[in-house]
C-alpha cells in the first residue's frame, strides 16, 4: 500500500501502529461496495451504502489469493470486516503464504494482530473444531483475545487445552487490553510483546490452572 501520509487509510494503519514493513500485505478501496458485487455478484446489498475499506489477502503457502477482508475505515460503517471468500473448501487462515510450520509460531484471531508477530497466522473466526483439526500441536502456540468474562471463548480455551495445544492468555492490565494490537496502541514494543506472550504460555495441567487465575482477572 503505497499511499499519501494524510490519505484515511495511511492514518488508520498509522493510528494502529502497523509495522511499515507489512504495508505491502494491504490495499485500499474506495468504492468497496462496487468493487465486492463485481467479485461475487449480489455479495453486497444495492442499499448499503457507498464506502471505503482497508482490503486484506488471503493467500495458500503457494501465494493463490482465495479471500479478501475488508475493514471498514469509517466507525460509521457495519460490519466492520466484511470477507469474500472465493474458494468455499479452502478454511479462512491469514498467513499461510509467510508462515514457517516447521517452526514455532503463534495462532491469534485477528490478521492485523498476526502483522505484529513475526511467524504467525490469523483464524478470523474460524471454528475452533475446524481450527483444532488444521493444525499442528508441536509448534503452534494459540493466543486468545483478553476476555475473562467471555464464557463462549472459555469454553474454547478449554478445548484447546484438552486436545493439548500450547495456550496463550493475555494478562490482566491498568488498562482494558483485548488483544495485541491493543497493547501496542499502549506502548509496548513488539519485543515486549513477545516476551509477554512467552511468559504467559503454558499447556495441559499448568495451562488449566492459569486458566483459574485468569478468569478471576477483573
Amino acid at each position: 500500500m503505497t499511499l499519501s501520509a494524510i490519505h484515511e487509510a495511511r492514518n488508520y494503519v498509522d493510528e494502529r501502529k502497523i509495522p511499515k514493513q507489512k504495508y505491502h500485505n494491504l490495499y485500499y478501496c474506495k468504492n468497496f461496495v462496487e468493487w465486492a458485487n463485481s467479485i461475487i455478484p449480489g455479495i453486497m446489498a444495492k442499499d448499503i451504502p457507498e464506502h471505503s475499506r482497508l482490503i486484506i489477502p488471503f493467500k495458500t503457502k503457494h501465494g493463490k489469493i482465495f479471500a479478501v477482508q475488508g475493514r471498514a475505515l469509517s466507525k460509521k460503517i457495519l460490519p466492520k470486516y466484511f470477507t469474500l471468500k472465493l474458494d468455499k473448501d479452502q478454511p479462512l487462515i491469514f498467513g499461510l503464504d509467510t508462515c514457517k510450520f516447521d517452526e514455532s509460531y503463534y495462532v491469534v484471531e485477528g490478521p492485523i494482530d498476526s502483522l505484529f508477530l513475526e511467524n504467525s497466522i490469523a483464524v478470523a473466526g474460524l471454528k475452533l473444531p475446524v481450527l483444532l483439526s488444521e493444525l499442528d500441536k508441536s509448534n503452534a502456540t494459540i493466543v486468545f483475545d483478553n476476555e475473562p468474562r467471555n464464557i463462549h471463548l472459555v469454553k474454547k480455551i478449554e478445548k484447546a487445552i484438552e486436545s493439548h495445544f500450547k495456550i496463550c492468555l493475555l494478562p490482566k492490565t491498568f488498562k482494558k487490553l483485548k488483544d495485541i494490537n491493543d497493547y501496542v496502541k499502549s506502548g509496548m514494543s513488539i519485543d515486549d510483546v513477545v516476551s509477554m506472550l512467552q511468559c504467559n504460555t503454558s499447556r495441559d495441567l499448568q495451562a488449566h490452572l492459569m486458566l483459574s487465575q485468569w478468569r478471576k482477572a477483573k
